[in-house]
């Protein structure tokens, strides 16, 4: 496998070698011609002008940009086309919207990779007298081969929409949080919305927290398809908190339809204490078939699996229960129902972005600060900075040089990120059982494809 991907980032190497760069500014303009000297403005690099051609990078300076963008940029699978923040800048997308359509960032097209940035709302209003009134959703992916990598995407309606007709794409290290509002009858707006049909829809190493709904809601009518979804290495907690009716779901898969052929595979969820508890509810309403459940850790709520059948369970840490499935097929997990004990960690490296990568904490033991072994992420000599995800524009919480022994990250943390708008969206840490974090190279969280980031050749995913 590694000699695989040695190979094929070779050749991409090589076949990228020849591929054009542009450039967009806050201040560009339609009649540049996407030089450095003379950007274009966003909406007229994302209609992909006649000089952009497949295995191009269009490259986003530093600043915000106001308004809502649609994507019409279509590479080939062998050549996308990249949109990408300028190395080591914030670059914001801000909708400034009090309707629900259109969503601030939509993508259409095929095969385009949109990288690193940061996609928000800014508007205040977060309570809303009908159900059908609300806030935009943040991003909106309609077309083929697309890839969301490592962004920012909070403050929204429903954070990102994940439909159908987006076939074999793939949302991967990107932060979801802070996304929904308050109707008259309940919290609105989910982390993640999502549904599929054709092809394989990757859900990967990504994070959804403090929604007014839902995290990952895989869901739809008994006219939508809920297949082939593989959801691996992502984090989950929290979810439905910022509303007043308070926590709901932290993964969601399941609707009006069987849901077919998907893999729910080394995934973290967490709900701080609370009389109610939340949960993670596979195969809702009509069931699913041919499910695969392997090794995730549902923590502070459990797992409910209604009308599962030829599902594969094993190596998943359940607390504090599990409905709806037989008892032989928890042999191979672990079920406990009274609080767990020492801590675990899990590191999940970037596959994009060398030195980057998400660490979930479950401190049952109520430490200060807990060592954590990032060997497989940073190389000796290698600066690096570690954020709080429940903070994660906030400053770091460790920096240092990487000497190759385990880091100390504290746990008994409590700035947040604040929900933007009205003061009733009100988000708290979570307690020191539990946290999430960032790890980046301290000099630059983001480099080109390809460039040295201190820690190798960054790998380019096929």
């Amino acid at each position: 496998m590694r000699l695989f991907l040695a190979v094929l980032s070779f050749l991409c190497g090589a076949g990228l070698a020849a591929a054009a760069e542009f450039f967009v500014s806050p201040f560009g303009l339609p009649g540049g011609d996407g030089s450095a000297g003379a950007p274009w403005d966003l909406a007229t690099a994302l209609a992909q002008p006649a000089a952009v051609a497949p295995g191009d990078t269009i490259w986003l300076r530093e600043g915000t940009y106001r308004g809502s963008y649609t994507s019409q940029l279509t590479g080939t699978a062998a050549r996308p086309i990249v949109v990408r923040a300028m190395p080591a800048v914030r670059v914001v997308i801000d909708g400034e919207r009090n309707s629900m359509l259109p969503a601030v960032l939509t993508i259409r097209g095929a095969y385009a990779w949109i990288w690193g940035l940061e996609v928000l709302n800014s508007h205040p209003q977060r309570t809303y007298p009908s159900p059908d009134g609300g806030r935009a959703t943040g991003v909106d992916i309609f077309g083929s081969g697309v890839r969301l990598i490592n962004c920012l995407v909070h403050d929204h309606g429903s954070g990102i929409g994940f439909w159908a007709n987006s076939v074999d794409s793939q949302l991967y290290g990107t932060i979801v949080y802070n996304n929904g509002w308050d109707g008259p009858d309940r919290g609105h707006g989910h982390a993640l919305y999502a549904q599929n049909d054709r092809g394989i829809k990757r859900i990967s190493d990504s994070v959804f927290f403090n929604s007014f709904s839902h995290g990952i809601h895989i869901y739809g009518s008994e006219e939508a398809s809920l297949h082939q979804f593989r959801v691996e290495g992502n984090i989950s907690f929290d979810n439905g908190i910022l509303s007043r009716t308070g926590i709901t779901r932290n993964i969601l898969l399941g609707g009006g339809t069987v849901a077919r052929d998907n893999l729910l595979a080394d995934n973290y969820t967490y709900f701080s204490p609370s009389s109610l508890v939340g949960q993670n509810n596979i195969g809702y309403r009509a069931g699913c078939d041919g499910m695969t459940i392997r090794r995730n850790y549902f923590a502070n709520g459990g797992l409910v699996a209604i009308e599962c059948r030829n599902i594969t369970m094993e190596g998943n840490f359940f607390h504090p229960y599990v409905f709806g499935l037989p008892v032989e097929q928890l042999a191979f997990n672990t079920y406990l129902r009274t609080r767990p004990t020492g801590t675990r960690v899990f590191v999940r490296p970037n596959e994009y972005e060398a030195g980057r990568a998400h660490v979930a904490v479950f401190n049952w033991e109520l430490r200060d600060q807990v060592a954590v072994d990032l060997s497989a992420v940073l190389r000796p000599g290698q600066a690096f900075q570690i954020r709080d995800l429940q903070n994660p524009l906030g400053p770091p919480v460790v920096t240092g040089a990487f000497d190759g022994r385990a880091i100390s990250i504290p746990l008994n943390l409590t700035a947040v990120a604040t929900p933007v708008g009205e003061p009733g969206a009100f988000a708290s840490h979570t307690p020191a059982e539990f946290g999430a974090f960032l790890v980046l190279p301290y000099a630059s969280s983001v480099r080109r494809r390809g460039e040295d980031n201190g820690a190798g050749r960054l790998p380019v995913k096929p």
